[in-house]
Order: C-alpha cells, then sequence, then structure tokens
C-alpha cells in the first residue's frame, strides 16, 4: 500500500517539459550573449601610439579579464587570449611590452610562466590647454 502512495506522489509532482514560452515584452530586442567589454577613454588616447593591431586584441582581452575578476591579476597565457584573434607567443610579447611603455599595465614574469598583468590606474594624459588653465587658477602654482 505505501509503495502504492508513493508512486502516487512521485508522479504528480513530476516537472514535465513543454514548448519554451517567450516571456519578453513585445517588440524587446533579444540580448547577445557574448557580452562586452568596458574600455576606459583614457585607454583610447595611448592606445593610438601604438603600433601594432595584435596590441588592441590584447588590450581588450585584459580589459575583459580585469572587468570579470577586478581582485586579481590577469595571467595572459596562449590558450586564455586563443579566442581573442590569432597572436602569436611574439605578438603577445610585443603587445605585452607595448602596454606597458604606454603606461597602462605592469607586467610581472617568472621563468617560463604565463605572464601576469594588472592593469594600473590610468588618468587622461594633460593637454597643453589644460596645463595653461590649472596653472593660471591654482594658487600654489602662483
Amino acid at each position: 500500500m505505501a509503495d502504492a502512495y508513493d508512486n502516487l506522489l512521485s508522479t504528480s509532482y513530476q516537472m514535465v517539459a513543454g514548448p519554451k514560452i517567450d516571456t519578453r515584452r513585445p517588440g524587446a530586442k533579444k540580448r547577445d550573449k557574448d557580452g562586452f567589454v568596458m574600455f576606459p577613454l583614457p585607454w583610447r588616447d595611448r592606445l593610438g601610439k601604438v603600433h601594432h593591431v595584435s596590441t588592441m586584441w590584447l588590450a581588450l582581452f585584459i580589459l575583459f579579464a580585469t572587468w570579470r575578476n577586478p581582485d586579481e591579476p590577469v595571467i595572459v597565457s596562449n590558450i586564455a587570449i586563443e579566442g581573442w584573434g590569432k597572436l602569436s607567443r611574439e605578438e603577445k610579447r610585443q603587445g605585452l611590452r607595448e602596454l606597458e611603455e604606454c603606461g597602462l599595465v605592469s607586467v610581472k614574469q617568472v621563468g617560463r610562466q604565463s605572464p601576469r598583468v594588472t592593469v594600473l590606474d590610468c588618468q587622461p594624459e594633460p593637454t597643453e590647454s589644460s596645463r595653461l588653465s590649472t596653472s593660471d587658477t591654482c594658487p600654489v602654482n602662483q
């Protein structure tokens, strides 16, 4: 008797998969599942000085990885950057050197391990007009 009762309970509460119902409001756009990269504006000016396109791809990868896990340095392994363009080891090395020269990242590499990259807090580069305006109004400079 207990078996029949257990069988009744197990069948009456089973989840049944039905057709998918679209619950979005009419006219709503479907979201892109690929994600996005948050791009700081000070990087725009500094990345304008780089010489290789691979450096741009590497910068986007580093920004995306930093956004996902801001407390840890980004491990830039060949496998990790595989989906961010066809970057060779040489292009990766060259790109990291350019990003470091621009003052955007600091790179730490021990032996043959993958480099660990930390994004530096960069401010926009001051323009000549902003230098003149701040020196005119700043009481410290007078």
